[in-house]
């Protein structure tokens, strides 16, 4: 058997020859990709990892839109939840309840910067 890569001998050559096979290659050579337009090949080299970031970067936009005009989406909903959870420790501090985990953490940090 031939495989590709390797040298056709002589004798390999002649009973090629005699069956009328001839060498041959077959493929695609992309010059352009049509999306909506003409591009280089190029394009088709996306790796999920740069359409994650492309989708992140989307969603960061998203939500500090919603911020901005004050309209709840789910984008938001880490930055809601976390300005909510400041006002907690905010409450909890003006208290003096230190029963939680998050507050005793802040009132070691306030009072090692108080000293």
């Amino acid at each position: 058997m031939i495989t590709e890569g390797n040298k056709v001998g002589s004798s390999e050559a002649a009973l090629l020859q005699k069956l009328n096979v001839k060498p041959f290659t077959y493929g695609l050579n992309i010059k352009y990709v049509w999306e909506g337009g003409i591009f280089d090949p190029a394009v088709l080299k996306i790796t999920p990892a740069a359409l994650m970031a492309l989708f992140a970067s989307a969603v960061d936009k998203v939500a500090a839109i919603s911020l901005g005009a004050g309209y709840p989406t789910e984008a938001a909903l880490k930055h809601y939840v976390g300005a909510g959870f400041k006002n907690v420790l905010a409450v909890a501090m003006e208290c003096e309840y230190y029963e939680f985990e998050w507050a005793k953490k802040v009132k070691a940090l306030i009072d090692a910067n108080a000293a």
